[in-house]
């Protein structure tokens, strides 16, 4: 059982990281229907 390739602790940052990216987009998102008039 030798999985070599992804050890947790950097499966652990990347989904810290992945998180970190949607919430700037969904910032991103509102501020730029905030800025579209409609």
């Amino acid at each position: 059982m030798s999985e070599s390739g992804i050890n947790p602790n950097l499966q652990n940052e990347l989904v810290y990281s992945l998180s970190i990216v949607t919430l700037l987009l969904c910032i991103y998102i509102k501020s730029i229907h905030f800025m579209v008039p409609r």
